[in-house]
């Protein structure tokens, strides 16, 4: 995986696939992660409210960052 380069893709596709465990079920209920590029997660909100509390948090950046 690491010679392939692949370990920040399969950290990533992880968080995707867990996200509602990684950041709760109420979290999780309005948000859903979209892409991961150059750093950056972008996660769609079903609401201006979830989309500045979403950008107000930190909570999803360590789950990648680890």
């Amino acid at each position: 995986v690491a010679d392939h380069g692949w370990a920040l893709d399969l950290k990533v596709r992880g968080v995707f696939a867990r996200w509602a465990e990684l950041v709760g079920a109420e979290v999780a209920s309005h948000t859903t992660p979209e892409t991961f590029a150059e750093g950056r997660l972008v996660v769609r909100t079903d609401s201006t409210a979830w989309r500045w509390r979403s950008t107000s948090a930190a909570w999803a950046w360590p789950c990648v960052n680890e």
